[in-house]
């Protein structure tokens, strides 16, 4: 690939943050026309991402890649063990086999209080 590609996908995953944010806001409007018209438009981007390479990649519950992840925060969890990733603030993404942005994530740092 070419890194003006590179540049040209970066520079569009925060509107692909952006719609997807949207629509995880209108799930109870999922049939108002105008949230159908952002849908379509979420997965036409999303298809011509993947169309050139670009993929999301899952963080939540794997242990912390500082080479794919950051980190940008710890908190106690009583679900998730310590080490690994509890929520993704910002979701990351490969071009091919390249990190086209790294996920930003909160780290479990085990237990609230040191219950065990």
């Amino acid at each position: 690939f070419r890194f003006a590609e590179m540049d040209i996908l970066k520079d569009v995953l925060p509107a692909v943050d952006n719609l997807e944010l949207a629509l995880s806001n209108a799930k109870e409007k999922a049939a108002d026309p105008f949230v159908k018209g952002v849908q379509l438009v979420y997965d036409t981007l999303l298809k011509s991402l993947k169309d050139h390479g670009a993929e999301p990649f899952e963080s939540v519950g794997k242990d912390l890649d500082t080479a794919r992840m950051e980190a940008i925060a710890t908190l106690p969890s009583p679900d998730v063990p310590e080490g690994k990733v509890s929520i993704e603030s910002k979701k990351g993404w490969m071009l091919k086999d390249k990190v086209l942005r790294a996920a930003q994530v909160v780290v479990s740092s085990g237990k609230p209080g040191g219950e065990e």
